[in-house]
């Protein structure tokens, strides 16, 4: 299946059987597990993403459509009719365990979805997970998704993600927390508030301290309230306790990473989808420390559980001696770094303000609040020509900015274009020397920078103070 024009004769045909009837869609799960598996290199989505969009739409719509009981039986009941009657042989060599029939032929399904998703979403994740990014949606020119809008699907903000976290909680799999972080990636700020609903906050926070403690049978945390998850909180997740644990982990610290650091994040996000929980989320934080092999190539995925853990550890009022013996290595040494640099601290903490206000995509003008992915190109908004730091919807709203009362951006625009570099690498060196040499030293200018980061802070409705302080 190496062919281009057989991938692309595959990918309308799939597109065709998904799409005639979200319940009774008429493809074997398993030739559709195998075709998704196929598509892990951007030259083989590619020639889908520009020319198929009927595939990544069906996608979409199969995976948050609305199901009763009763639907997901009929569906459940043609998938069956469907990998019986396969005659086409594509998934014979299909790898455990779905070959041996451990999973629900559901799940078996629902995960063949999830793997084409994240196969056409690599790419555009990849050129958005530069930290931080003005990037759009992250693709390019003319490819699936065109714009927010398609990432959603027919069913809304609130009922797309509560399908989404549904298949998360599920735990067959990590394509669906993977498919999640590319969309609170994409458009954070019309998915996170949806997050932070009970009982998707609940569920989203469960499966994150399940997804921590996949080596273990289940976590010891007996707050859950299954009326509200809406399922047995102690029930095993087979699949996740077995060879994709470490997987498991990597895409649990990553959705905290992108909670806590990703493009249009507020500093206190992972506080708010925890609050109540946090007695849950630290034991299976240091339970994923446990594993000598977990995030042993993934660093700074490594350092974010390390973060949250003595985040988490100072919040709950604990003792030293229960904090996992790493994170307090890592505490002494972030707390030496900050006694040598003691002198430095203002500059460090206006810098981490206006680095995470430069993650900011919505248009940065007073009244107007436009994120990039309302406009009808779904495009990245325009960048200030002179400091490449703020962006703006239409020309009359970056003229309403240059001259608004009371922190003009006239008045910040030439120090913010000197930063700019040093802010998206977080040197605090060449920030300090950018201060000096730019005569940013004066009191004034530097309470002129915080002005203007509290006035666009308001405007883009996040907070940037409250920070982890890390």
């Amino acid at each position: 299946m190496s062919d281009t024009h057989d991938k692309l004769r595959l990918a309308r045909t799939f597109a065709r059987a998904l799409s005639t009837d979200l319940n009774r869609p008429r493809c074997c799960p398993s030739c559709l597990l195998v075709f998704g598996s196929t598509l892990h290199d951007v030259k083989d989505t590619e020639p889908l993403r520009k020319s198929c969009y009927d595939l990544w739409d069906a996608c979409i719509a199969s995976v948050t459509a609305q199901r009763t009981d009763e639907e997901l039986y009929t569906l459940r009941e043609q998938l069956a009719q469907n990998a019986t009657e396969c005659g086409s042989g594509l998934h014979d060599g299909l790898t455990q365990p779905f070959a041996r029939g451990d999973m629900d032929i559901v799940d078996i399904f629902v995960t063949a979805l999830y793997t084409l998703l994240q196969g056409c979403l690599s790419d555009p994740w990849r050129r958005l997970s530069a930290n931080p990014s003005k990037k759009g949606l992250g693709v390019r020119s003319g490819m699936w998704p065109v714009t927010a809008d398609q990432l959603v699907g027919p069913q809304g903000e609130y009922a797309s993600l509560e399908a989404h976290v549904y298949w998360c909680c599920r735990l067959y799999s990590t394509q669906p927390v993977y498919f999640l972080i590319y969309a609170l990636v994409v458009c954070r700020d019309a998915i996170f508030p949806h997050l932070l609903r009970s009982p998707l906050r609940e569920r989203m926070v469960w499966c994150i301290v399940r997804m921590l403690h996949a080596h273990v049978s289940k976590d010891a945390f007996e707050g859950w309230d299954a009326a509200t998850l809406g399922f047995a909180p102690d029930r095993a997740p087979a699949r996740l306790c077995t060879s994709s644990e470490t997987n498991a982990v990597t895409q649990a610290a990553l959705l905290l990473n992108t909670i806590m650091y990703g493009n249009d994040a507020g500093g206190d996000d992972v506080f708010q989808l925890v609050d109540g929980y946090e007695a849950a989320l630290l034991p299976a934080i240091n339970a994923a420390l446990d594993q000598p092999a977990v995030l042993r190539k993934t660093i700074w995925l490594r350092t974010t559980l390390l973060q949250l853990a003595v985040a988490l550890h100072e919040k709950l009022g604990l003792h030293d001696e229960d904090l996992h013996p790493l994170a307090d290595d890592w505490r002494d040494a972030d707390e030496l770094t900050r006694a040598v640099t003691d002198g430095d601290e203002p500059d460090m903490s206006l810098m981490r303000d206006i680095r995470r206000l430069y993650s900011k995509r919505g248009c940065f003008a007073p009244g107007c609040g436009r994120a990039f992915y309302e406009s009808e190109s779904g495009k990245a908004f325009s960048l200030c020509a002179g400091c490449k730091f703020a962006q703006y919807c239409s020309r009359e709203c970056q003229k309403a900015d240059w001259r608004a009362n009371p922190s003009p951006h006239r008045d910040v625009c030439d120090y913010l274009g000197k930063m700019d570099k040093a802010v998206q690498t977080k040197d605090i060196e060449s920030f300090q020397r950018c201060i000096w040499d730019a005569a940013l030293g004066s009191r004034l200018i530097m309470t002129r920078l915080r002005v203007w980061i509290r006035e666009v802070d308001k405007r883009t409705g996040k907070r940037l103070d409250g920070d982890l302080d890390l």
